[in-house]
């Protein structure tokens, strides 16, 4: 489907022009706010685009756009001002289709045959950073990339969270600590313990039965005094008593035990209590030593997941970057788009509209149209253009802020454009 001309009737500052289209460049030359713009806005309007309050040229209150297509058919579209002095377009798009056939639902069939581009000139260079990113990630697929972008960060979030973790378990070594005996030394005191309270036993005893004897013979000696003026025949006896009592004095008997081992296993306990301590505590270290090499283990696990991320994300933006069809557009490591090695936000007016062609260029274009304005802004020459244009079997309208042009080519078709009038240039 090609489109042969375009008729403009009181749009704006076009009061009345039929324009053809019959070259692989169409130039429209005059100055700014003559009406260029006006005539490429006509084919997105024509086709369903939004309509502006103030469309119709002052001073009349009905107007419309045609665009003839070849070998027949048409497109028109008309519009009214309301009650409200606004601009408003008719219910229905007329369309006729080059079998001659009238389409009953134009608006499906036009939505069908154009990319957004041709309803807005200006589809990407508007567009916000975000939407531009999300533009790129439906255009070419990048969802598998952002998806693993964030398991990629996720992974290094959680990278960083264990390096945190595991630099508070410091690096110093850790000093091997034997365990003590501390029970054995307890069961040799007990024994020890034991035994001497047997013996104790064994000393109170008798301790108890000379304690009695000593009673008794304080009692005999007791009783022998009170009656020893009484009793002479025992005085002999008295005086064997007195000596022999003096002679051998009673005494209570004390343990000779050696308590030196038992005086030793007690130091030994408390020395194996400080022992024990710091067994617990080296058990402690071990225990830390532990988790610290568990969350080594799995910060190389994570650390390898990332890695292989990586690759794999560079791999696909590499893929995307390479099968794109818009050349000098690259997607770096974080997914975003590169236009001749330039972001996003830092691409001049020139490669701005550059690449807004190369993305138009992608679309199906029923029409063969592409649409420029401010062509000189693009830094590309005329003949350029036009190469393209017949590369990509398209034709291609632009505009340029210039009353005249130095290039003679009979591919190139040139209309000037001053106050609303349109005017062939022979």
């Amino acid at each position: 489907m090609k489109i042969s001309s375009i008729e403009i009737k009181n749009i704006k500052k076009i009061k009345n022009a039929v324009i053809k289209i019959d070259k692989a460049l169409t130039l429209f030359l005059g100055e700014i706010k003559q009406g260029k713009t006006t005539i490429l806005d006509a084919f997105m309007l024509c086709c369903g685009g939004n309509t502006p309050t103030d469309l119709l040229t002052h001073g009349t209150d009905d107007g419309y756009i045609k665009i003839t297509l070849s070998p027949v058919g048409y497109i028109k579209r008309s519009f009214f001002r309301d009650k409200n002095g606004n601009t408003a377009a008719k219910p229905k798009i007329e369309y006729v289709d080059i079998n001659g056939e009238i389409v009953t639902q134009p608006a499906v069939a036009l939505k069908k045959l154009l990319n957004p581009f041709l309803l807005d000139q200006n589809f990407f260079i508007n567009m916000t950073s975000l939407k531009k990113k999300q533009y790129f990630s439906d255009l070419f697929n990048t969802g598998d990339v952002d998806s693993m972008k964030s398991r990629i960060n996720a992974l290094h979030e959680k990278a960083q969270t264990l390096r945190k973790t595991i630099s508070i378990y410091g690096d110093d070594p850790i000093a091997i600590v034997e365990k003590p005996h501390t029970d054995e030394l307890k069961a040799q005191l007990e024994e020890k313990t034991k035994l001497i309270k047997a013996e104790n036993e064994k000393i109170k005893e008798k301790n108890a039965v000379i304690l009695e004897k000593n009673l008794k013979h304080k009692r005999s000696l007791i009783r022998i005094t009170d009656i020893d003026a009484e009793i002479s025949t025992l005085l002999a006896d008295k005086a064997t008593l007195i000596d022999y009592c003096s002679k051998n004095p009673l005494e209570e008997l004390t343990p000779d035990i050696d308590t030196s081992e038992i005086e030793a296993l007690k130091q030994e306990i408390a020395d194996s209590r400080v022992q024990d301590e710091k067994y617990k505590q080296y058990q402690d270290l071990l225990k830390k030593e532990k988790e610290k090499n568990d969350h080594l283990k799995e910060l190389s696990d994570i650390t390898s997941d990332e890695y292989k991320l990586k690759n794999e994300n560079l791999k696909r933006l590499a893929e995307i970057s390479e099968t794109c069809g818009v050349k000098g557009l690259k997607f770096n490591d974080d997914g975003d788009a590169i236009y001749e090695d330039t972001a996003m936000d830092l691409l001049s007016k020139s490669q701005e509209m550059q690449l807004s062609s190369k993305l138009q260029a992608l679309y199906p274009n029923e029409f063969g149209l592409e649409l420029i304005d401010g062509a000189e802004s693009l830094g590309t020459s005329v003949y350029e253009i036009i190469d393209t244009a017949i590369a990509e079997k398209k034709t291609v309208l632009a505009t340029i802020v210039s009353d005249k042009i130095a290039v003679s080519d009979d591919r190139i078709g040139v209309w000037i454009v001053e106050d609303g009038v349109v005017e062939k240039k022979q």
